[in-house]
């Protein structure tokens, strides 16, 4: 499990975690989505998926947080897929995670729909 140290900074928050000897951290203006930038940063790197735990919140799939962004609304915040700027240089480390986890949510879905069908 990676244990990432999450820090907050009067509405900043900053996410941090040493992995394979290296410090890799990520802060959000925000307060929300520091965990999320910092996965990708990992995922990027070649972090295999696995469980993160921060002080107090966890979650079972690194490469899940890494594929998900916070974006700001009227109402307040949501979940969205990342997708890559267009003009970034290609990333097939995060491409594959991307795939992965829909690849995964969709077999989830199928499952429930199946099971729900009776």
């Amino acid at each position: 499990m990676l244990k990432i140290d999450l820090q907050s900074n009067g509405g900043s928050e900053t996410a941090s975690i040493i992995w394979k000897g290296e410090t890799y951290t990520a802060t959000s203006k925000n307060g929300k989505s520091s965990i999320c930038k910092l996965a990708r940063l990992l995922v990027e790197d070649g972090c295999e998926d696995q469980a993160w735990s921060t002080q107090t919140l966890w979650g079972p799939s690194i490469h899940y947080k890494a594929v998900r962004v916070l974006s700001e609304t009227d109402s307040g915040f949501r979940e969205v897929w990342w997708h890559p700027h267009p003009e970034a240089l290609p990333s097939p480390l995060m491409d594959a995670a991307v795939a992965n986890v829909r690849a995964s949510m969709d077999a989830k879905r199928q499952s429930y729909a199946r099971k729900q069908a009776g």
